[in-house]
């Protein structure tokens, strides 16, 4: 029940970038800065129970991933990055596999969910991310209309590219922490 109020008032709430000063200061966000590992590593805690039985899913190792910074919500870059992947975890089988990526281009952050499923149809695309929008049984739409309003409420964006029979690809794009050098050295 919780998830179905979170997502009312993920979807109804304005965005930030229409919100006054004011009301933006006492928002729920616990905006912080964090390392793109934690957001991993914690995916990949989230989905621990529901990994055992579904298909391969590889995580780039946190080590190896970069040590930069980016300003958001950890539990919501968790949550959205989770809906992402567990999308691509139904979208295969069992022997099939669902890969992670992480990449730091500029001043951009990269999240690539690679999946070698079905794809996406060509006349389901346009409404991936439109609430109540799914093609599976007993599910509600709610996942990735969620996931595309937490990364854009983190000035972010989310593109897909899909071939039918071929794959998924699905890139989250968020921006590096931009806060001077002397701000965060006394963090």
């Amino acid at each position: 029940m919780g998830c179905v109020v979170f997502f009312f008032y993920m979807i109804r709430r304005p965005p930030r970038s229409t919100q006054s000063r004011s009301s933006a200061a006492s928002d729920v966000y616990k905006r912080q800065p964090l390392l793109l590992s934690e957001i991993i590593v914690g995916v990949e805690k989230s989905l621990r129970n529901h990994l055992e039985n579904s298909a391969n899913v590889l995580f780039p190792e946190p080590e190896t991933l970069s040590t930069t910074r980016l300003f958001g919500d950890l539990a919501l870059l968790i949550r959205a990055v989770q809906c992402i992947v567990q999308n691509a975890i139904e979208a295969v089988s069992q022997d099939e596999e669902v890969i992670v990526e992480c990449s730091d281009i500029g001043n951009k952050i990269y999240i690539t969910v690679k999946d070698n499923g079905n794809g996406i149809s060509s006349k389901d695309l346009p409404y991936i991310f439109d609430p109540f929008f799914t093609t599976k049984f007993n599910h509600l739409g709610f996942g990735l209309a969620m996931a595309k309003r937490i990364i854009q409420e983190h000035k972010g964006q989310i593109n897909v590219d899909s071939v039918p029979d071929k794959g998924t690809r699905i890139t989250i794009e968020l921006p590096k922490e931009r806060r001077r050098e002397i701000r965060t050295k006394l963090l």
